[in-house]
């Protein structure tokens, strides 16, 4: 009996269906390999282009602080206290804080403020529209800076994937309510060792308002020199800034009408008094403070009157002579005597109002007399205590530019 033998099956085909799987998973894996190194490619370039836009708005906003900061300082101009002051001027001021916040943007980013590709805008905030037109209320209760790449992007701009520009923003606000000074560890503060009274004895003998509200708040003193604040010199000619003459005596407490009385900055029990002359070139500092159990100066403080005589009284003419006419403190006072406000040769006062004021010249008078001629200035300090809290009048002489963001 023959049997079938069954049909042989070809090796070459064996093979060929052994080899089809083979390639299937091959082809697999390979998509998944694309796909996987595609996925880390897309993550490690955004993670390098978040980095880079990270590094760029903060760059950003560090340029935003500073042009707001700068473009407060230069907002705040002597012109503020003229007796002419136009509402016009007012623009030419907002002209002159954007060009101070355009030309720091510069040094962050370079090309941010160049002509037709301006990038730093400024934004003044007047809080109430209607104080404008007031001469004594004419300064914005803050400055906004923006710093945005919309439509003035180069290549090289770091915006997100193309898309989202480079952006940032920063807000100063300007104080101007002073209820005292905090003064740093190893800082001074630009105050006169002297002061004038607010309420004084007049010739007549009856008590009245200080020179200093006659002469400076109600424009009635001489207007013979002009600050030039590029030069920083003063300049003979009328600006509508008005000054006082002073005069400091030796042994003088009386407080009258234009009668400066010395102030005593060293603490009764300093171990390393200061000379007079040095307080006055000097000014205010931590150890003053610190020498009477105080953590700041504040208004209605309490300091001796200081007795000088002939040979203290040259002395600090010439060092007003030699000193940079820069802005300082000058306290009007009253006397810390509770039966009258004027001066009576008390020997301690209570300090009350700051105001700032540059010293225009000193000159001996005679060996008991020197005459000084003030006109006031704008001073802008950190050292300023906001006292806006506290229902602290407005101030037109002494400010703070403060970041709030």
């Amino acid at each position: 009996m023959l049997r079938t033998q069954p049909h042989p099956v070809h090796s070459a085909e064996q093979s060929a269906r052994q080899e089809r799987p083979a390639a299937d998973r091959s082809g697999v894996v390979s998509l998944w390999t694309i796909l996987v190194l595609a996925t880390v490619g897309l993550i490690g370039l955004t993670t390098v282009h978040l980095r880079l836009y990270g590094t760029a708005a903060g760059r950003a906003r560090l340029c935003c602080q500073s042009a707001a900061l700068a473009a407060g300082h230069a907002w705040l101009s002597d012109r503020l206290l003229s007796s002419n002051l136009q509402t016009f001027e007012l623009d030419a001021l907002d002209i002159r804080g954007t060009e101070a916040a355009v030309e720091i943007s510069d040094y962050y980013l370079p090309g941010s403020g160049s002509y037709g590709h301006e990038r730093v805008t400024v934004q003044t905030d007047w809080g109430n529209a209607a104080d404008v037109l007031q001469k004594h209320a004419a300064v914005p209760k803050g400055l906004r800076v923006l710093y945005s790449e919309d439509g003035q992007r180069s290549a090289g701009s770091p915006a997100l994937f193309g898309v989202m520009p480079c952006r940032a923003a920063a807000t100063v606000a300007i104080q101007n309510s002073p209820s005292g000074f905090s003064i740093s560890r190893d800082g001074s503060l630009p105050v006169f060792p002297f002061t004038l009274p607010e309420t004084a004895t007049e010739s007549t003998g009856a008590v009245g308002e200080s020179s200093w509200k006659d002469q400076i708040e109600l424009f009635q003193g001489p207007d013979d020199f002009a600050w030039n604040p590029d030069t920083h010199r003063f300049e003979r000619g009328p600006d509508g800034i008005p000054e006082v003459d002073l005069t400091l005596s030796t042994d003088d407490l009386s407080g009258g009408y234009k009668e400066l009385i010395a102030l005593e900055f060293n603490a009764a029990d300093t171990k390393s008094p200061r000379p007079w002359t040095q307080c006055l070139a000097e000014g205010l500092n931590h150890q003053d403070l610190a020498d009477r159990d105080w953590k700041s100066l504040d208004l209605a403080a309490q300091m001796d009157a200081r007795r000088l005589n002939s040979a203290a009284l040259y002395a600090a003419s010439e060092t007003l002579r030699t000193m940079k006419p820069v802005p300082a403190i000058l306290f009007l006072s009253r006397s810390s005597s509770s039966t009258s406000p004027a001066f009576s040769g008390s020997g301690t006062v209570t300090l009350q109002r700051p105001v700032a004021a540059r010293c225009v010249e000193a000159k001996m008078v005679n060996s008991r007399q020197l005459r000084i001629r003030l006109q006031p200035g704008i001073l802008i300090t950190s050292m300023a205590v906001d006292g806006k809290a506290t229902a602290v009048a407005d101030n037109r002489y002494i400010y703070s530019v403060r970041p709030l963001d």
